[in-house]
């Protein structure tokens, strides 16, 4: 998968998300202040890998991730997400 397609599949994620904090702002008392959210969609095998991997490198250098089941955010509703044929 391309760097543009993943980055466009995470464009996606990351706008469900932010419509899901609209409509439930009580999640953002279970968000800490400046962490980084790791979208890892399991229908999605390699965009998952990608992310992990991507999530893994920055712990690496120092940056603190906390993980959270799909159970627990709005994005385990979604099932899929794909990029449009004009991403090149």
């Amino acid at each position: 998968m391309r760097r543009k397609e993943l980055a466009y599949k995470n464009l996606v994620l990351g706008v469900e998300f932010d419509k899901y904090m609209i409509e439930h702002p009580k999640i953002l008392d279970k968000i800490s202040s400046r962490s980084t959210m790791v979208f890892l969609p399991e229908y999605d095998r390699e965009l998952y890998a990608a992310n992990l991997k991507l999530a893994r490198e920055r712990m690496s250098a120092g940056e603190k991730n906390r993980f959270h089941p799909p159970q627990e955010t709005c994005l385990a509703k979604i099932t899929h997400c794909s990029a449009p044929n004009r991403v090149r």
